[in-house]
Parts: C-alpha cells; structure tokens; sequence
C-alpha cells in the first residue's frame, strides 16, 4: 500500500479537547497520537462522524493552547476489555490562522529535533 501522506508523522501525545456538537456544552477529551504539518490522529472515548469539521484545543509543553480547526478523514474503533475508543485521523482545515501557525511551528521544531538537517 502506498503512503499518501505529504509530511513525516510524528509521535508525541499532548492532551486535546474539542466540542463533538454545538448543541452539547460537554467537553469530549482526546490525547495525540502523532501530529503533522497537515494533520494529527487523536485517541478518544467519542466518536466522531468522516468530515465532521471540530475546533480542537491541543496543549503544546511551551506555546500553551492553541486552537485548530480539523476536518475528521478517518475513524477506528479500538476495543479493550474495559471500553472503547476511536483514533480519528484530522486534517487541518485552511486558511490557518495564528494558532494553526502555532502549531505548524512546533511541529517543525519536533521534526528538527527527530531528524536534524544533513550537513551540506
């Protein structure tokens, strides 16, 4: 099977919330798994539906929050003895605003830091 991704994944958790309806006040809670340039995959407990678009609110370890809005491209259920949960596959949505640049930035300083340039 060939890669369609554009960027190199990385894996990092960072924690993630996001508002599954507009209609519900509650907040679903969800960890990264590995985040890109152009998207993420997320581990929660809700289910999401395929091109459901969410403002998801990542906590980076220096930036603080920032929030991204995400289109869902994919879902999996993973089951366990005590519960279910979903990976769900996001891609930023365009335009990017100052937070999404956010984000991109910090994905950038993690991929330096797992692949640092080749000397010229």
């Amino acid at each position: 099977m060939q890669e369609k991704r554009r960027c190199h994944r990385i894996g990092i958790e960072l924690p993630a919330s996001y508002q599954a309806s507009p209609a519900f006040r509650s907040i679903s809670i969800a960890t990264t798994l590995d985040i890109s340039a152009t998207g993420l995959c997320l581990l929660t407990r809700e289910p999401l539906i395929v091109g459901q678009e969410i403002a998801l609110q990542i906590t980076l370890p220096v930036e603080g929050k920032v929030i991204v809005n995400v289109r869902v491209i994919w879902i999996k259920e993973i089951y366990t003895a005590m519960t279910t949960e979903f990976q769900i596959g996001v891609q930023i949505i365009e335009p990017m605003r100052a937070d999404e640049r956010a984000f991109v930035r910090f994905y950038a300083k993690q991929l330096r830091a797992v692949r640092p340039p080749i000397p010229e």
